[in-house]
């Protein structure tokens, strides 16, 4: 009993590391804005935080790159701000993105909407479908520090483009260290915990 439980422990664990996908990582580039020196997006469009484009909103224009205040955990020096001045005109921070068409991947990055959230909203768009949104809003639930945001199953097409958008009239809202990578898939989960199990109880026994 003790050889077979140790024979399917192994099988489970060979099976689980064949079916997991290779994991590239990250794919956003330049996560963290510290390409380049600080910089008035507005007036700048901050060419040297490529592959980032920056787009002036419409109407009341002002966000940067710079270090003010303090920055996401492990973010670095630089953080990204929204301070437009008008209401519904987003200023806009995207990259353009090769994936894997139909694979799923997961966001996550760092947000502040601690500087007065009452006139504002920040938002996440995935090939132009906002994703995550925060509007005005004063709570806990709309005004918060730093605070990791996940945003999953976003699919791949092949070409995909992430977009941050925001306003925030009374003060400015930030972010920071952006991460995208495929989710891994629920097969593999499975066989990995098949595996574990497998060998824990041969140990046991």
């Amino acid at each position: 009993m003790i050889k077979l439980a140790s024979l399917l422990g192994l099988t489970a664990s060979l099976l689980s590391l064949a079916a997991l996908p290779l994991r590239a990582g990250n794919i956003v580039l330049n996560p963290s804005f510290e390409n380049g020196p600080a910089c008035n997006a507005t007036l700048l469009l901050c060419g040297g935080q490529a592959p980032w484009v920056f787009t002036p909103a419409a109407s009341g224009s002002a966000f940067s790159v710079d270090g003010r205040g303090s920055g996401a955990p492990g973010g670095g020096a630089n953080v990204v701000w929204f301070g437009g001045m008008t209401v519904g005109s987003y200023d806009t921070v995207s990259q353009a993105l090769t994936t894997t068409p139909g694979q799923l991947y997961n966001l996550t990055f760092w947000l502040d909407t601690s500087l007065n959230h009452s006139v504002a909203d920040f938002r996440v768009l995935w090939d132009g479908v906002v994703m995550y949104d925060d509007p005005a809003g004063t709570d806990l639930a709309h005004q918060f520090p730093y605070t990791l945001i996940a945003v999953r199953s976003l699919t791949g097409t092949g070409s995909d483009t992430l977009a941050f958008q925001g306003y925030n009239v009374p003060q400015g809202d930030k972010f920071d260290l952006v991460d995208l990578e495929a989710a891994p898939e629920p097969a593999s989960w499975v066989l990995t915990c098949i595996g574990a199990l497998a060998l824990a109880w041969r140990r046991r026994r």
